[in-house]
């Protein structure tokens, strides 16, 4: 399946740079194929250790005799957002240095501040094309909730195990928001904007948004993978 836009033309959106004559040749090479080797390891381990059930929610495989089912539900989901992270990074470095910019001048989601949040309970406000592309938007909800698995408590993260159905993840938006470190600060230091509205806002409905797992195995080969492997034919 073929990535719209093009590489290029994110680098282009990313970095104020223009992209001629493959500009990412020989870029990072390593890192970012270490990466994607990695997002892919952890994304077979989702698919062999969850499956759909009848209400279309991803569960978690657990058996009877499983020993913390809550815990290695979430450890999956953990370890496939942190490649996602790495990659991110990867990529981040790889613009900075075809760029020759500062890797904290590449910014590869839409702009983090209260102007741009638009969630409500049903689902986002903002389509997914306007600050940023469709992979960039998927980059941006997977990034928000690794940001929530590291730095902020269990309290926003639910885990409903049934010895029948396995474990079910899912994530509580108002829990989040009333996370203190997991809130953005303007540049007073002051709270400015909550993570639902910075990181769900283009999500379309609120299944999309609460059930990790469902939109991971949703978009990840319609949209991430694409993109990965449009990258790498690039470098």
């Amino acid at each position: 399946m073929k990535y719209e836009p093009s590489v290029e033309a994110v680098y282009e959106a990313c970095t104020e740079s223009s992209y001629d004559n493959h500009r990412l040749r020989g870029c990072r090479e390593e890192t970012v194929f270490g990466a994607v080797y990695q997002l892919g390891q952890e994304y077979d381990g989702i698919c062999r250790n969850f499956e759909q059930v009848s209400n279309d929610r991803y569960r978690y495989i657990a058996g009877i005799n499983a020993d913390r089912p809550r815990i290695r539900a979430r450890i999956f989901l953990s370890r496939y957002l942190s490649a996602v992270y790495r990659l991110i990074e990867a990529i981040r470095v790889c613009f900075s240095s075809a760029a020759d910019e500062q890797f904290e001048g590449i910014k590869l989601q839409p702009p983090m501040r209260n102007a741009f949040s638009r969630w409500d309970d049903d689902g986002g406000r903002e389509d997914w094309n306007r600050p940023c592309d469709k992979v960039m938007t998927r980059f941006t909800y997977l990034r928000g909730l690794r940001n929530a698995v590291v730095h902020g408590t269990n309290d926003g993260f639910n885990a409903e195990h049934d010895e029948e159905t396995g474990v079910v993840l899912s994530v509580s938006p108002s829990e989040l928001d009333d996370d203190p470190a997991l809130r953005g600060r303007d540049r007073d230091g002051e709270p400015s904007y909550s993570f639902t509205d910075t990181y769900f806002r283009f999500e379309e409905t609120r299944e999309d948004a609460v059930y990790p797992v469902d939109n991971i195995m949703k978009y990840h080969e319609e949209i991430i993978f694409p993109f990965v492997q449009a990258f790498g034919d690039e470098l």
